[in-house]
C-alpha cells in the first residue's frame, strides 16, 4: 500500500519536529519525528501507511470560485502599437489582425454583455497594442462602471508602454484611480535593443523621463520582460529588480521571461536552473519579500485549500475581449480564431471547455496540483513548465511549514502580511 500523493511532510532538523500537510485540503497534522523520519523513508508498516491515508483527502475536489463574480475583464481597445518589440507575442500589437480601434457601440455591449452575467466585476484592464492611443475609450468606460455599480466600480488598470504619458492622459488616469502598469527592461542599452520606437527614438529617454515625471502623482508598477539580452549583460532577476525599483521607487515589479524567441528561452532556461527558485519566492520565505498576487494565491492555498480545477483562471474568472467584440480566455489567446468563445453581440453563455485541468492525465495525482496556477496558453503551446512548478511549491511549503514550526512569530507575520494585501485588492 502506498501513501497517497497528496502527503507533503517537512522535517525541522533544527528542532527535531515533523509537520504533515495535506496538499488537496490545505489541512496540517504534527508527526513524531522518527515516525516522519521512517516514513520519508518509506519504511511504514502497512497499517500505519493505512493510518496515513484515513487521515488524507481522496482528492482535489472542487472548491472552485463562485462564477458569478468576474475577476478579470481585459480589453483590447486597440491593436495599434507605436512600439515594435522584438520580443512582442502580438506581432507588434496587431495580432495578425487588420488595425482597428474598439468602437463605442462594441464597447456599449460588452459593458451590457457582462455586466447582465456577472454579479460584479473586480477588474477592468485596458489593454492593447497601446491603449493610450484611446484615451477617450477609456474614459467611456471609467463613466458607465461609474454609473451602473456607483460605490462598488470596478478597479481600473491599464497597461502602457509609457511612452504616452503626457498632461491629458494622466489627469483621466488620476481622476479615475487607474493602477498604471509601465513596461520598460532596465538599463538603456538593454532597453532600447528590444523595446524599439517605430519612429527610432530612444524609447528608454522618453519612457524613464515620463516614469520619473508622474511617479509621484500615479499608482505606478513596472513590468520588465527578462531576455538574453540581460543574460549576456550578466544581470540577474534580482539585479533588474533592485535597479528598477530604486530608479522608480516602485513597490510593484513584475519581471516576466520572455516567450517567443528559442534562443532566448534557452539561454534564459541555463540561467533559472541555476537560480533554481523564482527570486519572488526566494526573497518571501528566506529574506524580506512582500507579498503579491503569486504568493497570495501560495498563501490561500497553504491556509484553506483554495483552488480552481483549472491551472489558472482564463475562461473561468477572467476574459478578454478584442476591437471586434470576440471573446477570449485570456490575451494570450487574442487572434487565434478557434478558441474566440463568442462575441459580446451573440447573447448565449461563454462555455470555456477546450482546457487542460488538474484532474486529468499526470496532474491528477500530483501531489502540488492544488497550489498549481500554470498558465494554460503555455501547456497548450507544449512549454515545460512543470519543473520548475514543482520546484518552486516544494521550496514555498518547506520554508512555510518550517516556519510554522520554529518561528511562530515570523509566521504568523508573513499570514497577516497576505490577509492585509488580499484585502487592500479585494482577492
Amino acid at each position: 500500500m502506498n501513501i497517497k500523493s497528496n502527503c507533503f511532510v517537512h522535517i525541522s532538523e533544527k528542532s527535531k519536529k515533523a509537520i504533515m500537510l495535506d496538499t488537496f485540503n490545505g489541512k496540517k497534522y504534527f508527526l513524531l519525528y522518527d515516525f516522519a523520519t521512517r516514513l520519508l523513508k518509506d519504511e511504514l508498516t502497512e497499517y500505519e501507511v493505512k493510518g496515513i491515508n484515513d487521515i488524507l483527502c481522496d482528492d482535489l475536489g472542487s472548491k472552485n470560485p463562485d462564477n458569478k463574480a468576474l475577476d478579470e475583464l481585459r480589453i483590447v481597445l486597440t491593436n495599434m502599437c507605436n512600439f515594435s518589440c522584438t520580443y512582442c507575442y502580438a506581432d507588434h500589437g496587431c495580432y495578425g489582425m487588420p488595425i482597428s480601434q474598439i468602437s463605442i457601440d462594441t464597447l456599449r455591449k460588452v459593458m451590457r454583455y457582462f455586466c447582465e452575467r456577472y454579479s460584479s466585476i473586480r477588474q477592468i484592464v485596458f489593454f492593447g497594442g497601446e491603449p493610450l492611443l484611446c484615451i477617450e475609450a477609456i474614459e467611456y468606460v471609467c463613466e458607465c462602471m461609474k454609473q451602473i455599480y456607483g460605490p462598488k466600480i470596478p478597479k481600473f488598470c491599464l497597461i502602457t508602454n509609457g511612452a504616452l504619458l503626457n498632461d491629458k492622459a494622466v489627469s483621466v488616469i488620476k481622476k479615475y484611480n487607474i493602477a498604471t502598469v509601465v513596461s520598460i527592461d532596465g538599463p538603456k542599452h538593454i532597453n532600447d535593443k528590444q523595446r524599439i520606437m517605430n519612429n527610432n527614438s530612444s524609447a528608454f529617454d522618453i519612457v524613464d523621463n515620463n516614469l520619473n515625471k508622474y511617479k509621484n502623482d500615479l499608482n505606478i508598477s513596472i513590468e520588465a520582460t527578462y531576455t538574453a539580452n540581460h543574460v549576456n549583460s550578466k544581470i540577474s532577476r534580482e539585479q533588474l529588480r533592485e535597479y528598477l525599483k530604486e530608479r522608480y521607487d516602485a513597490d510593484r515589479i513584475i519581471i516576466s521571461d520572455v516567450s517567443v524567441n528559442e534562443e532566448n528561452l534557452e539561454q534564459i532556461n541555463m540561467q533559472v536552473e541555476k537560480e533554481k527558485i523564482d527570486y519572488d519566492i526566494l526573497e518571501y520565505v528566506d529574506g524580506a519579500g512582500t507579498c503579491d498576487d503569486y504568493i497570495f494565491e501560495y498563501i490561500r492555498t497553504f491556509l484553506k485549500g483554495y483552488h480552481s480545477t483549472q491551472f489558472c483562471s482564463a475562461g473561468i474568472k477572467k476574459f478578454t475581449v478584442d476591437m471586434n467584440g470576440n471573446i477570449y480566455p485570456c490575451h494570450l489567446f487574442v487572434g487565434k480564431t478557434k478558441y474566440i468563445l463568442g462575441n459580446v453581440d451573440n447573447t448565449e453563455n461563454l462555455v470555456c471547455d477546450k482546457f487542460p485541468n488538474k484532474n486529468e492525465g499526470e496532474c491528477k495525482k500530483c501531489k502540488y496540483k492544488a497550489f498549481c496556477n500554470a498558465c494554460t496558453f503555455e501547456i497548450i503551446k507544449g512549454t515545460d513548465i512543470c519543473s520548475k512548478n514543482k520546484r518552486n511549491i516544494d521550496y514555498f511549503l518547506h520554508g512555510m511549514l518550517e516556519k510554522y514550526l520554529n518561528s511562530k512569530e515570523e509566521y504568523d507575520n508573513k499570514i497577516e502580511e497576505c490577509i492585509k494585501y488580499g484585502r487592500k485588492n479585494d482577492i
